[in-house]
């Protein structure tokens, strides 16, 4: 990889597959893994995506993957899959940046000039462990998969936290997903037992379903006002943290629904369809905002997207 510097990397991986019986398979992997673009993590904001160079090295990790999976009857599978992953050389934004930034040149203003990203950052590692399942349906009036991961990710920065580790915002320690898909022609033969099963029709009825158990923030243990200068009277208002990432959000539950209608014209297939996102108009929380203007802190918690209906058509072709 080539920007203002160049990397060459070596990255050795492995993996294995062993048939125990005719409908059970184990599997194991590991591997060396390098990334050359940074995602760096944004309060509120989207992240945003910054390419290694002179000033930040390439991220590294290790991974090690096992995993078991095994055909069960009524074209049902299990997959269960346990991981543990390594990372070195991650970065986040150094919140006191100005203080450590270092200009290199002066323009003819003699404003000063900055050309690299010293001081902008810290750089940290940090692992995940995890243990994922799924079971799963690929044929039938009735398809989709049901699954469930456990998790846990930690970061530590240098001179962050007390050199102590913590959680990401991204981190979730349990997470499930439900996903079905059911073809109504199908279903409906299937119900009331019509000879002609398997004849799949139009209409399509889909659901899914996530819940997340809340993401970590950091709570203002504090908050005081800063005056700009003796010559204005305006005043600033700051916060001074508590632990980083030390309470959580309230989990993330949505259900979104939708019915697709499927038609071949020639070699293009059409559809299109009605969507309800968040169908059960939960109040997911985004953020946090604390006030401290009024003594006692108000505590102001942004809700995402409410009930959401949508309309589109995909076509293939």
């Amino acid at each position: 990889f080539s920007s203002d510097k160049s990397f060459q990397d070596i990255a050795p991986r492995l993996a294995v597959k062993h048939r125990l019986t005719d409908a059970i398979n184990l599997r194991a992997s590991t591997g060396i893994y390098f990334q050359y673009l940074h995602r760096i993590p944004r309060f509120i904001a989207t992240d945003i995506w910054i390419a290694s160079n002179e000033d930040l090295d390439r991220s590294r990790a290790i991974h090690g993957i096992v995993g078991y999976q095994q055909e069960l009857r009524s074209n049902f599978q299990l997959e269960v899959e346990a991981y543990w992953k390594g990372y070195q050389e991650i970065y986040e934004f150094n919140q006191t940046f100005l203080t450590a930034l270092q200009e290199t040149s002066h323009d003819e203003d003699q404003n000063p000039i900055f050309t690299n990203a010293k001081g902008i950052f810290n750089k940290g590692d940090g692992d995940s462990i995890g243990l994922e399942m799924m079971l799963r349906k690929d044929s039938g009036a009735l398809t989709g998969w049901a699954a469930y991961s456990l998790a846990r990710t930690e970061y530590r920065f240098d001179g962050i936290n007390g050199d102590r580790g913590f959680s990401p915002r991204h981190d979730r320690t349990h997470v499930i997903n439900l996903v079905a898909n059911v073809n109504l022609a199908n279903a409906w033969q299937k119900l009331h037992d019509q000879p002609k099963l398997g004849v799949r029709g139009p209409w399509r009825l889909s659901g899914s379903f996530v819940y997340g158990s809340g993401q970590p923030i950091t709570e203002p243990g504090s908050a005081y006002f800063v005056r700009t200068s003796p010559a204005q009277p305006g005043t600033m208002l700051r916060y001074a943290p508590t632990v980083i990432n030390n309470v959580r959000l309230p989990a993330y539950v949505r259900l979104d629904v939708s019915l697709t209608w499927t038609r071949e014209i020639g070699t293009w297939t059409v559809a299109p369809y009605v969507q309800l996102f968040n169908a059960g108009n939960r109040s997911n929380v985004w953020f946090v905002d604390y006030d401290f203007r009024n003594g006692l802190p108000d505590v102001d918690a942004v809700s995402m997207f409410p009930l959401l209906p949508t309309l589109g058509v995909n076509l293939t072709f």
